[in-house]
């Protein structure tokens, strides 16, 4: 917590400019760590998302861990009324309807 009052009018502001945008750029991080039978795994999901209303997005995925294992990438593209997932890695996509992958 901070002893300084937030400035309440300028987060208004910032707030109606946001949703006012047609797309929107969001960058996530999620860390998730476990222990079972005395092994420790640490893995990290980032993921990078463009979108654009309605049901359009591109979404840059990797996940790695400190076990120095490879670390997986996938790209996920919608168009809004189809979605194609890329593995690199595998050399492999996929593409379905924007119905079931929601």
């Amino acid at each position: 917590q901070t002893s300084e009052k937030p400035d309440l009018d300028l987060l208004a502001k910032a707030g109606a400019t946001f949703f006012q945008a047609d797309r929107y750029l969001t960058e996530s991080e999620v860390t998730v760590e476990a222990t079972s039978s005395g092994t420790n795994v640490r893995s990290v999901a980032r993921v990078v998302t463009i979108s654009q209303s309605p049901d359009r997005f591109r979404a840059e995925v990797s996940f790695d861990s400190d076990k120095g294992a490879a670390k997986i990438k996938s790209t996920v593209v919608s168009d809004g009324k189809r979605v194609w997932i890329y593995r690199p890695d595998l050399n492999q996509y996929a593409s379905l309807p924007y119905a079931k992958f929601e």
